[in-house]
């Protein structure tokens, strides 16, 4: 039987999951600087009390919405994926998105 280890994730940990999360921060002063514009050109879907500025935008090709998230002057995207079996809705993948910000946030504000 194989020991399991506390991690830090969103879900069960699966061989095959039904979805992928990322997480992505900013690495250039270009891409910080971009969620200011990004959030004011597109009207995105705000998200309330989550870092010090967070919401909800479709980038690119993406087919549900990303959670873009400001925290001091980090910027984060969280991204979900699904598969050809486990599609994944809009809601899901902003349920799935803003859970794992609550488990970043507190992290990058200590």
């Amino acid at each position: 039987m194989r020991e399991r280890h506390p991690k830090d994730y969103v879900g069960e940990e699966q061989e095959n999951p039904e979805y992928a999360i990322f997480i992505d921060e900013a690495s250039t002063d270009e891409r910080r600087n971009s969620f200011d514009s990004r959030r004011n050109a597109k009207k995105p879907e705000t998200v309330r009390a989550l870092g010090h500025g967070a919401y909800f935008d479709i980038l690119g090709t993406a087919r549900v919405p990303f959670l873009e998230l400001l925290v001091g002057d980090r910027v984060m995207t969280i991204g979900v994926s699904g598969n050809d079996l486990h599609p994944v809705s809009n809601d899901e993948a902003k349920r799935l998105e803003r859970a794992a910000a609550d488990l970043i946030v507190p992290r990058l504000e200590s």
